[in-house]
């Protein structure tokens, strides 16, 4: 028991118990060199193990974060402005279309949507009331977008379509940022946002009025 092991300790000549005792000196220096204090390490762990002379020079040598390659703000606006001029010349013949099909139940003849009132907002927002029974859907964003639509423009269908427009464009733009932050090359970024822009798959959502949706949810 313990009797045996002060026995045993006693038995070791000092000269040893001093060496023994160095060493595990020796070693603690060691182990503290390559493990700065908690809050070194964790508050700045780059900074922590630049602290060790053994850890100095290979962590100096380190890779920062890759940098984004996505658009400057004015890169990103004359790209915008590019694709509006576009999307206008290829849309110019639906900005004048008038209400069609679903555009009278969402809009021309919706009673959830003329004032846009507290009840009538608690309305669209309540699952299975009579403003989604009305539609035959329960869509509550999009018929308060509808709403503020329908405020600013009322049955000027031209006001829809350019904001239908506006918002494709900026969906393309965004596909083009979004490339390129993922490191895409900028003409393949540039080439996909421009068949996104002019691809005819897009069409319905763009000039058809109540699928302002597909554009406002997407961007």
């Amino acid at each position: 028991g313990a009797g045996q092991a002060s026995a045993k300790a006693s038995a070791i000549p000092p000269q040893a118990r001093e060496a023994r005792l160095q060493g595990l000196i020796e070693a603690d220096l060691t182990l503290a060199a390559f493990c700065p204090p908690q809050g070194v390490l964790f508050g700045s762990a780059r900074e922590g193990l630049i602290q060790s002379p053994f850890m100095a020079k290979d962590t100096q040598a380190l890779p920062g974060p890759p940098r984004s390659e996505g658009l400057s703000f004015i890169e990103a606006s004359l790209l915008f402005l590019g694709f509006l001029v576009l999307a206008f010349a290829i849309y110019r013949p639906a900005l004048g279309g008038p209400f069609f099909t679903d555009d009278f139940s969402y809009i021309v003849e919706n009673p959830f949507i003329a004032s846009l009132d507290s009840g009538s907002v608690f309305e669209l927002f309540r699952p299975g009331g009579a403003a989604s029974l009305y539609v035959v859907n329960y869509s509550p964003l999009h018929l308060l977008w509808l709403g503020v639509e329908r405020a600013a423009f009322w049955s000027w269908t031209p006001g829809y379509h350019v904001l239908n427009v506006v918002f494709h464009v900026l969906n393309a733009v965004l596909l083009v940022v979004l490339l390129r932050r993922s490191h895409l090359a900028s003409l393949a970024a540039l080439g996909a946002g421009l068949l996104f822009l002019v691809h005819p798959a897009n069409v319905e959502a763009v000039a058809w009025i109540s699928q302002s949706k597909t554009n406002v949810s997407l961007a």
